[in-house]
């Protein structure tokens, strides 16, 4: 069954990616078109006006009346959305001179200017935007707060897609209220999805909030869809200032509901989950000015005028703003199964090409400029040497800046948990050893907590924990799936997916010796999202150091015993009260028989 859900939905995810780039494909290729007229409202309907660039259709003249209780339904759809085939011809009625005339009228080809073109290219590289969003958080999203991203993204897109598509007069009507679902009710619901998913909240929409919001994105469709629907049919205009006043709010409150409930979880949030809210907040907040831009640009009573340009180039650098930074949040945050790392062999090799390229430049400048041809062997020789040396300087200086600006914080981690793991070994006390293990690894592992289990009969118990908000079990039972994968490998293993009673978050890192696993060094996840690879073997050595030590401090808790009563130093009562302190103590010892 599983494998069924799984195949199918692998092909609705292709299937959605592939109509996703043949649409934009095809957008791309086919020209807006526009009836070669322009309808200036007053009170009593609307009024012909030429564009300028374009003749107006024979038998049209400036000035004539266009009333839309006097037009077909489908010239009504037309009219709504000009973008039509070209190849058809409608009839429009125009009032002149108190007669009424019709005149056959047809669709062109929209002007192409510099502005239109800039506008085309943007429009373009949203789109693609949107595409890259979506298609990440579908993919390879992890839950509600990744799959939600990619409902906002590819339901905007296709919203975006459907307009710019020509359309026969009812089909585009059709394709117009689908946009209208899309780019509203379904793009605030995936916000919504997210928003709940990252406060901890499971998307349930059928329960207390989920009911409300459904119904409030349902009135704002209805509104829209029935807008639309009323001026076809029944030359019905939805055009008064109070409809869209209720429309507008609607549009608002679904995203401020989506915005509530991100800021209310970023409240009462502790601080490592906090990270992960931050910026998909931030991003949404900036939805809001976008949104009231394009709500203004739309109601704007004159639509060409140098401030509506500035206005509508303002909200298209919010729009593409808003969308790299859920980019951004998305790959920062690890909502996705994405393993991109910038270490410091990355940023060192980067670095090291930059100064070979300046020192071979350096050095082809003063050999063409300074150097002449009779100068001596010495010269030509000592001028490349003093440039090494003073690249070399120059290098590690560079160097140790990007080390201490750009990886400071890591560098102290690293160097903090290696200095623990070193003197681990001198440690006398068990407890304390295990204390102090899961403080350094709270602290300097980039975790959001740490426990230590050890082995005792029948399961593992709980010898030490630290960190605010970390939650895991008292005792693990000794097939847990996590225990029994860590018998298997022997091998650190990342919890997401494993089904364990330790959480689906997080690294479980073994304490093994010779072959066997008595204990097991948990640490919660990150606030940043999962665990490279590089730290996983970095923290997996650091665990079996101090595996290795805790082990000796058992061994020789037992060789003691044995030892005193070798010797004949320890009575018989206090000796079987050392015994059974020492039953009751994980089985270290048992697991190197």
């Amino acid at each position: 069954m599983q494998r069924f859900a799984f195949a199918h939905w692998s092909a609705l995810r292709l299937m959605i990616g592939a109509l996703a780039v043949v649409a934009i494909a095809l957008t791309w290729s086919a020209p807006r078109r526009e009836l070669p007229f322009h309808l200036k409202p007053d009170a009593a309907g609307s009024v012909i006006e030429a564009r300028g660039w374009t003749p107006l259709p024979a038998g049209l003249q400036a000035g004539d009346r266009v009333v839309l209780a006097e037009q077909t339904a489908r010239m009504r759809a037309v009219l709504a959305d000009e973008n039509v085939p070209g190849s058809r011809t409608y009839r429009l009625w125009v009032q002149r001179a108190g007669s009424v005339l019709p005149v056959a009228v047809r669709s062109v080809v929209q002007k192409q200017t510099a502005e239109s073109g800039r506008i085309h290219w943007v429009s373009w590289a949203e789109q693609v935007m949107l595409l890259a969003l979506g298609l990440l958080t579908l993919w390879r999203g992890r839950d509600w707060a990744a799959w939600g991203l990619a409902m906002f993204a590819i339901s905007i897109l296709f919203a975006k897609i459907l307009v710019g598509l020509p359309a026969p007069p009812f089909p585009g009507l059709a394709l117009h209220m689908v946009a209208q679902w899309l780019g509203g009710p379904m793009a605030f619901l995936g916000l919504y999805l997210t928003a709940t998913a990252l406060v901890g909240l499971r998307p349930r929409l059928l329960h207390g909030l989920g009911i409300v919001y459904l119904l409030l994105l349902l009135l704002l469709f209805a509104l829209e869809a029935g807008g639309s629907v009323a001026f076809v049919a029944f030359a019905v205009s939805g055009e008064s200032a109070a409809f869209n006043d209720i429309i507008i709010a609607c549009g608002i409150a679904g995203l401020a509901v989506p915005l509530w409930v991100l800021l209310r979880g970023y409240v009462d949030a502790v601080a490592a989950a906090r990270l992960r809210i931050r910026w998909i907040l931030s991003s949404t907040g900036l939805l809001l000015p976008a949104m009231l831009i394009e709500i203004a640009l739309q109601n704007a009573a004159v639509q060409q005028s140098p401030a509506l340009m500035w206005l509508r180039w303002i909200g298209t650098a919010l729009t593409i703003a808003v969308l790299a930074l859920y980019t951004y949040a998305v790959l920062r945050q690890r909502l996705v199964e994405v393993r991109v790392v910038v270490n410091r062999a990355l940023v060192f090799a980067l670095l090291m090409g930059v100064v070979v390229g300046l020192f071979a430049l350096m050095e082809s400048l003063i050999e063409r400029s300074a150097i002449g041809e009779s100068a001596g062997l010495a010269l030509e020789i000592g001028v490349p040497l003093a440039l090494g040396i003073l690249f070399h300087q120059l290098h590690r200086r560079v160097e140790a800046l990007v080390d201490r600006v750009f990886f400071h914080r890591e560098h102290r981690a690293r160097a903090a948990l290696s200095d623990f793991v070193r003197d681990a070994g001198f440690v006398e006390s068990p407890q304390t050893l295990i204390a102090r293990t899961v403080e350094a690894f709270s602290r300097d592992a980039g975790v959001t907590g740490a426990a230590l289990y050890e082995a005792r009969e029948g399961g593992f118990d709980c010898s030490g924990r630290d960190g605010a908000g970390f939650a895991c079990p008292d005792r693990l039972d000794q097939d847990d799936r996590a225990l029994v994968r860590l018998r298997a490998t022997l091998a650190p293993l990342d919890l997401h997916g494993v089904g364990s009673a330790l959480g689906a978050e997080g690294l479980a890192l073994p304490l093994a010796l010779r072959g066997h696993l008595f204990g097991v060094l948990v640490c919660g996840p990150r606030p940043a999202g999962r665990h490279a690879q590089a730290d996983i073997e970095r923290l997996g050595h650091a665990a079996h150091e101090i595996g290795a030590s805790l082990f000796a401090l058992r061994a020789r808790a037992n060789e003691s015993l044995v030892e005193a009563l070798a010797r004949g130093v320890l009575p018989p009562a206090q000796a079987i009260l050392q015994a059974r302190a020492l039953a009751a103590a994980p089985l270290a010892t048992q697991a190197g028989q």
